[in-house]
């Protein structure tokens, strides 16, 4: 009868240490899933940080061109009525000087 009890105290044990085994894995899985969708909250977060400050730096870079243009577009415009009215006033010189070398004739 001692050797049953023995046996069945055995048996009771490593059914209790299996329990207990069991409920560390389950209560492992849970923790690691736990933290697998903490970490990937956090990392879209992150993403969409640095997704609105790539749009921030798009936009400003989109700002800055739009005045470089303007201010390109300007200075061409100012040189054009420059150089027309050095062509206007070249053209003037150039018929005066016909004119005059046709009255000289």
């Amino acid at each position: 009868m001692a050797e049953i009890s023995t046996i069945e105290l055995l048996r009771n044990f490593e059914k209790e240490q299996e329990l207990k085994l069991k409920n560390v894995e389950e209560s492992s899985t849970k923790e690691i899933e736990k933290a697998k969708k903490e970490f990937t909250t956090k990392l879209k977060e992150e993403e969409k940080k640095i997704l609105k400050e790539k749009e921030k730096i798009i936009s400003k870079a989109k700002e800055k061109a739009k005045s470089d243009v303007k201010n390109i577009l300007d200075e061409y415009k100012d040189s054009k009525k420059r150089l027309e009215k050095q062509y206007s006033k070249n053209f003037d010189k150039a018929i005066e000087k016909i004119f005059s070398q046709i009255i000289k004739e």
